[in-house]
């Protein structure tokens, strides 16, 4: 049977590409990351419900679903994994660190966007307990200040070194020389909802707002609108 004789063979599709294979190197960095974010995350926990001092890296471990050893490979020392949970988990993720609250934010504008959405992060995902860790024990464990400094309160000096820049802001006589004042409400809602446990709790949130208005002023006023009570311009 010649060519033109034989009955047209069925079409078929080509073969389907076999789907991309994550190269090992990839697979194992995978790996590793979850497994060092379930540490961390049992971390958190172990911190908050214990404390620094009776925190165990066995107890951390099994949250984990972890072998002990595992845990070492990540981590040398209760300090160390203690400074990775601040690192790596109380800071907001690292977009919004800049705290712009639109491209025509105000220095005052943006600086507020940044404390609020960092408190709101700190509030709302429970690691709080991890902040107050730091707040209650460093007298102990002067090492835990010094993370918690370098970590968190370090780059809130520099946003408000940067807030001090800009001539037109107001208040920043009182920034520059007390500039505890914008950190102040957080320390302050955390021991209380602590300690003071028979008290409705502060809104970390509702507090660091309320002393931003009073320390950097109204920032929706502009300089030129009068003030209500005397009817003069700012």
């Amino acid at each position: 049977m010649t060519d033109q004789q034989r009955p047209d063979a069925p079409e078929t599709s080509a073969p389907a590409e076999p789907e991309a294979v994550k190269p090992a190197s990839d697979r194992m960095r995978l790996k590793k990351q979850v497994k060092r974010a379930a540490i961390l995350r049992a971390a958190v926990d172990e911190f908050t419900e214990r404390g620094f001092a009776n925190a165990r890296l066995s107890s951390v471990a099994e949250r984990a679903g972890v072998a002990k050893g595992t845990l070492y490979l990540y981590f040398r020392s209760k300090e160390d994994l203690f400074a990775g949970v601040v690192h790596e988990t109380l800071l907001p993720p690292e977009g919004d660190r800049d705290g712009k609250s639109g491209t025509d934010a105000s220095p005052v504008e943006a600086f507020r966007a940044f404390m609020l959405g960092a408190v709101a992060d700190l509030q709302n995902s429970g690691r709080a307990g991890v902040a107050l860790v730091a707040l209650t024990e460093g007298h102990h464990f002067p090492q835990l200040v010094d993370i918690y400094i370098q970590a968190v309160l370090e780059p809130i000096l520099q946003r408000i070194s940067k807030l001090m820049e800009d001539g037109s802001t107001p208040r920043l006589d009182a920034i520059r020389r007390f500039p505890q004042l914008l950190v102040a409400p957080v320390v302050t809602g955390l021991l209380w909802n602590r300690f003071m446990t028979k008290h409705p709790p502060v809104d970390l949130v509702e507090i660091v707002d309320a002393q931003l208005s009073l320390v950097l002023g109204d920032a929706e006023r502009r300089e030129d609108e009068p003030d209500d009570a005397t009817g003069t311009e700012r």
